[in-house]
Parts: C-alpha cells; sequence; structure tokens
C-alpha cells in the first residue's frame, strides 16, 4: 500500500513537470515572437519617418539614385522616370538589414519646384 503511494505521488508529480514544462515553452515562444515583431514595427515606422524626411528633401533638390544606411535598415532612392521634362518620378525602398522589405514608396516631384 505504501509503495502504490509513493509510486501515484511520483506520477503525479511527473504529469505537474511535463505540464510547466510545456506551458514554459509556450511563453517562451510567445514573447520571443513579440519581441520579433516589435523589432519590425519599430523598423517600419523608423523607415516611414526617414522616407518622409528624404520625399520632403527630393521636393527641394534633385537627386540622382543615392542609398542612405541607418543602423537597422537602408534607404534606396531611384530616379524610375522624367514625366513630360515637367516631373520625375522616384521609387524609395527601405530594406533591413536581412533584406526584408520595410517599405516602398514611389513619388512625383515637380520639376518647375526645383528650378
Amino acid at each position: 500500500m505504501k509503495k502504490s503511494r509513493s509510486f501515484n505521488f511520483l506520477i503525479e508529480l511527473l504529469i505537474v513537470i511535463v505540464f510547466f514544462t510545456i506551458s514554459v515553452i509556450i511563453c517562451v515562444n510567445i514573447f520571443y515572437q513579440a519581441k520579433i515583431k516589435s523589432e519590425l514595427a519599430k523598423n517600419i515606422s523608423d523607415a516611414t519617418l526617414s522616407v518622409q524626411n528624404l520625399v520632403e528633401y527630393l521636393k527641394v533638390n534633385n537627386l540622382d539614385n543615392n542609398n542612405y544606411k541607418y543602423d537597422d535598415y537602408e534607404i534606396n532612392i531611384i530616379k524610375k522616370e522624367e514625366l513630360f521634362n515637367k516631373y520625375i518620378v522616384y521609387e524609395i525602398k527601405a530594406v533591413d538589414n536581412n533584406g526584408r522589405e520595410l517599405l516602398k514608396v514611389e513619388t512625383t516631384v515637380d520639376i518647375g519646384e526645383l528650378k
């Protein structure tokens, strides 16, 4: 009878340990995924602000193709085409260090404003 009680206690203890181990694994995974999504959201937000600043700068100055390197991402400005010798179309793309595209914007600048 005594062996049966200690055996039952051991089985219950093992079941509780397995349950908490699985719970910890799931919680750690959830927090890790949240951290990754938070970093991506931060990079997208920072890239958006930088692109907005560059678009404003493009409206004042005529730029050729340029790359701007930041800590967590890079912004590429590509002069795509000139329309009717009056407008320039730029493609601005922000890419993170893993090559994942964070943001892509096309903007048109009036050349008359630049002169």
